[in-house]
């Protein structure tokens, strides 16, 4: 799965570059890169809605679904366990109020999409 969203991130990354490059070097400048961008996050945001019905998340508020992808990726890159400190620092959840945060925190675990790691101390989570 997440090899998959690579590939579609990095197709569109490259595609959104060279077209803005484009647009901003001919007639349409500027403001045509403006609108490509718009146009690229709309459909982007069209993606990440599809794959969130399919995976069963549509019901998730805003807050619980920055939470749980911020501990995807910090699990992405970790030994297998999500400590809360690490998860607080994630760019999707980092202004998120301290209450907020935990409240979305245990909602995820109530709906077991979230665990707590088994032999950790508390703040330790696994998907």
């Amino acid at each position: 799965m997440i090899e998959f969203v690579s590939e579609i991130g990095l197709k569109h990354v490259s595609k959104y570059n060279i077209l803005c490059d484009i647009f901003y070097n001919t007639a349409v400048g500027l403001k045509g890169c403006i609108v490509y961008r718009y146009t690229a996050i709309a459909q982007l945001r069209e993606i990440v809605m599809t794959m969130e019905r399919d995976l069963g998340l549509i019901a998730l508020s805003h807050n619980e679904k920055d939470v749980l992808y911020a501990v995807q990726s910090v699990l992405a890159v970790s030994d297998g366990v999500a400590k809360s400190d690490e998860i607080r620092s994630h760019d999707l959840v980092r202004d998120m109020s301290q209450p907020t945060f935990h409240r979305a925190l245990k909602s995820l675990l109530a709906r077991g999409l979230l665990r707590h790691a088994p032999d950790t101390k508390a703040g330790s989570y696994v998907i």
